[in-house]
């Protein structure tokens, strides 16, 4: 499993003129931490050290760093389904990934 270098900055929360970009490095250590541990804004928030008001706004202004997110969380749902198949509890993938099964 891939480990994720956690790499903190100052919490910040948006505000109104105000402006907050991550940087590349940042970007992608944030797509890896998805990729491992899904894409659930409050921990990406915090994993990042910025408010969830923060994550919505980054995601609304770089749609292509929104969509790399999406890509890495539908790896780590890949990777759970695989995992879980391994295992053969049909009954688990039906009742929690429906449209698959």
């Amino acid at each position: 499993m891939y480990k994720v270098w956690h790499y903190r900055i100052n919490y910040f929360m948006a505000t109104q003129g105000i402006t907050f970009e991550l940087t590349e490095k940042e970007k992608e250590f944030a797509i890896k931490y998805v990729e491992e541990s899904g894409f659930y804004k409050n921990r990406l928030a915090d994993y990042l050290g910025v408010s969830r008001p923060t994550v919505y706004k980054l995601l609304e202004e770089d749609t292509n760093f929104f969509t790399q997110l999406k890509r890495a969380d539908a790896i780590f749902c890949k990777s759970l389904i695989v995992a879980i198949k391994k295992k053969d509890p049909v009954f688990i993938l039906k009742t929690k990934f429906k449209e698959e099964f």
